[in-house]
């Protein structure tokens, strides 16, 4: 940012290029820029004088300086924010060897993942796999499979990755369903100055399990646990061009008994930074993925079969292990205009198709989300974002979930506004999502509850307050919903002869709310930099949807039916849930030696409550 007194300001482009047009005078020339240290210098501006000015900004060394856009969808200090984020950044996951995201998710406090399903200081529950209510990003486009509503954790780029920046609160007004439990938005890397090429190849071997009886592989020679794999990576500028590609592939057979999955991925990148048109940049990403992957409900046993899936009685059985390959598609293309009045526009898109083959069905998803984003900030400190989202998503899968159609469309508003050392945030979102149809009346008409429409309004509104040097206090309330996922409506497969997972067409949105007080204090000790967090939170949910084992027959039961066929789990509005409790959590780097050394540490206390049935 580059001020000239009060009333004259401009932003650079990504080379750090800026034109100021003063009339003749007297300016004190302000140059700032997050997590660098900010350059003053006066200047003397003649009649029809024209100056050229160059400035080397140097790191700060006050503090430890994040920068995040997630919170506000602008870059901000992370110590400015009105909600918890932590930041990973892709160096501590590549020195930890973590081969998927998910697998580096719990070095960050309160994030915890079960069965690939990630969930927020216990605001998630349990739900096998299908219906995240975390959601899950890519550049700030959403990225959940069609038919589960899952993460799908093996098309993230690795290679490519910059940081990973979790949200710890519903941020529905900002991102839209899903987003009940928070955000995870993963930042890929764009090439820069110096070209960069990186290469990793790892193999793991799993030990055997300290009980003997559930050491299925010792006499099996060829289908041990194992896992290898690689990946490459190269930046590069030509000019005005930044392209960046990635390339992963990995084979795990799985200490679950034939559980075993591998992919091949290919992720490019391309911007363009106009040099005739100031502000101008656009570009486009893709990511191909080709995997074989595999799912179980519960294992066969305890004692002996702790690591056998239910059914399989042999080395060569499946029994209830669900085996499939997919090939995933998605195409982003972008354009981003900052225009000489001090507007951002951003207009965003992506194309996601997918082709998931099991055994002789064939279906195929495809997806279509496109936003449009304004965002302005006045002098005066206050800075407005906006946008309008169109996403439409089409499923073919006649045997497991049907012919599908979600519609979901939005437009949100969020205001910004900084005085001194207080902001104020507060923001609105109208949301709609429709299955199966889309009828203009409930799209006009607020509908709050419908299982098959939503309409509704969300809200979010915060506060950050600069208490001293390095203390900052934060004060957040977010509402939230989540849209149930096709899979958990429509689903109907045969576990076993006797157990089944039963459909639900009648499965209601659930929602919720999260309040949260905190305090972030800056330490600086020796060479040492960095936060420490205490934070306060409770969260609260309706109609919140769980998978129950019962007996589900319809009425009137149909002619020659079993009662076996209505027995198994189903996805229900079960509760009302209270989630309640602290944390604290720890960052920092600094030198032991000449030795680098980062330090991320955490403690989450939550005390869960089903408000139905505990007093």
């Amino acid at each position: 940012n580059i001020l000239a007194g009060k009333d004259n300001g401009a932003v650079t482009d990504l080379d750090g290029n800026f034109k100021l047009e003063l009339n003749a005078g007297e300016y004190k020339i302000e140059v700032s820029y997050i997590g660098f240290e900010t350059v003053y210098q006066k200047i003397v501006l003649k009649e029809g004088e024209s100056k050229t000015l160059d400035y080397n900004l140097k790191e700060s060394a006050k503090q430890l300086d994040l920068v995040t856009v997630s919170g506000s969808k602008y870059e901000r200090n992370l110590s400015e924010e009105t909600v918890s984020i932590e930041v990973l950044k892709s160096g501590l996951l590549q020195n930890s060897n973590v081969i998927t995201l998910n697998e580096g998710m719990d070095k960050i406090a309160g994030v915890v993942i079960v069965d690939n399903q990630a969930t927020i200081r216990g605001g998630s529950g349990y739900s096998f796999g299908v219906g995240s209510r975390v959601q899950m990003m890519i550049d700030d486009i959403p990225m959940l499979s069609i038919d589960r509503g899952e993460i799908r954790w093996n098309s993230i780029p690795m290679e490519l990755m910059d940081q990973v920046e979790v949200l710890k609160s519903a941020s529905s007004a900002l991102y839209g369903a899903t987003a009940l439990n928070g955000v995870v938005n993963v930042r890929t890397a764009y090439a820069k100055e110096k070209t960069e090429t990186e290469a990793l190849v790892y193999t793991q071997f799993y030990d055997a399990p300290k009980r003997e009886a559930i050491h299925w592989w010792k006499d099996d020679n060829i289908n041990f646990p194992l896992r290898y794999g690689g990946q490459i990576s190269h930046k590069q500028r030509f000019g005005q061009h930044d392209v960046s590609f990635g390339v992963n592939f990995n084979k795990t057979i799985g200490h679950i008994r034939l559980l075993d999955f591998g992919h091949r991925r290919l992720t490019v990148k391309y911007r363009y930074r106009a040099k005739n048109i100031e502000g101008l940049t656009m570009g486009i990403s893709a990511n191909l993925m080709d995997s074989e992957e595999a799912d179980y409900f519960f294992w066969n046993g305890y004692e002996t079969n702790a690591y056998i899936p239910f059914g399989s009685n042999g080395p060569r059985e499946r029994g209830t292990i669900s085996a499939q390959k997919r090939r995933t598609v998605m195409i982003d293309p972008w354009v981003k205009y900052n225009d000489k009045f001090g507007n951002s526009h951003t207009f965003r898109n992506r194309f996601y198709y997918a082709n998931l083959v099991f055994t002789s069905d064939n279906p195929q998803a495809r997806q279509w989300f496109s936003e449009y984003q304004f965002q302005r900030t006045f002098k005066f400190g206050l800075s407005i974002t906006a946008g309008a989202i169109a996403q439409i998503a089409k499923l073919d899968n006649p045997i497991e979930l049907g012919i599908r159609r979600n519609d979901n469309f939005s437009v949100y508003t969020q205001f910004d506004y900084k005085i001194k050392r207080l902001n104020f945030l507060v923001g609105i979102r109208q949301e709609y999502f429709a299955l199966d149809t889309f009828k203009i009346f409930t799209a006009i008409k607020h509908v709050r509850s419908d299982s098959s429409v939503v309409n509704r309004p969300i809200m979010n509104a915060g506060m950050n307050y600069r208490a001293g040097k390095a203390t900052w206090l934060r004060l957040n309330y977010s509402d939230g919903f989540r849209f149930p996922s096709l899979a958990e409506r429509f689903v109907d497969e045969a576990l076993t002869d006797q157990v089944r997972v039963l459909p639900n067409p009648n499965l209601r949105p659930e929602y919720g709310f999260n309040a949260e007080l905190g305090i972030k204090q800056g330490i600086k000790i020796s060479n040492w930099l960095g936060y420490a967090d205490v934070s306060f939170f409770w969260m609260e949910y309706w109609d919140m949807i769980e998978f129950v084992f019962g007996y589900f027959p319809p009425s009137p039961l149909p002619a020659g039916a079993k009662p076996s066929d209505y027995l198994g789990f189903r996805a229900e509005n079960i509760s009302r849930a209270r989630i309640a409790g602290y944390e604290v959590s720890l960052i920092g780097s600094g030198k032991v030696g000449k030795i680098p050394v980062r330090i991320q540490s955490g403690y989450t206390y939550n005390y869960g409550a089903d408000l139905n049935t505990d007093t």
